[in-house]
């Protein structure tokens, strides 16, 4: 997934995105970075797209980096998919399942 991200942005001259169910890839056609998907049980399978999505427009407004933006927006998502009501997480939620997910940040 990373070198497919890496091809495509190259072709069009652009950073490319790709969120999968197996992790998400980034590529400005000279650098790429991956973040595999966290495995959660999954109590709903719609809108995890969505989720992600959103989350990842917030992390560029963050301006955060390619990978923590990856991570970020594959934790929001996970956490969306395994909530029974639909609803979204509210940040202190998702921070928290980030630092125990990842376990190298801070």
């Amino acid at each position: 997934m990373k070198n497919a991200a890496k091809k495509l942005a190259s072709k069009f001259r652009m950073s490319v995105e790709i969120h999968t169910s197996k992790g998400a890839s980034w590529s400005d056609g000279s650098e790429a970075s991956f973040v595999s998907a966290i495995k959660v049980k999954a109590m709903t399978l719609t809108g995890a797209g969505d989720s992600w999505d959103s989350a990842n427009i917030l992390a560029h407004l963050l301006e955060l980096g390619p990978t923590e933006r990856l991570s970020f927006s594959n934790a929001y998502s996970a956490l969306y998919v395994m909530s029974s009501d639909r609803e979204p997480a509210p940040l202190n939620k998702l921070l928290k399942f980030m630092k125990q997910e990842y376990k190298n940040i801070t």
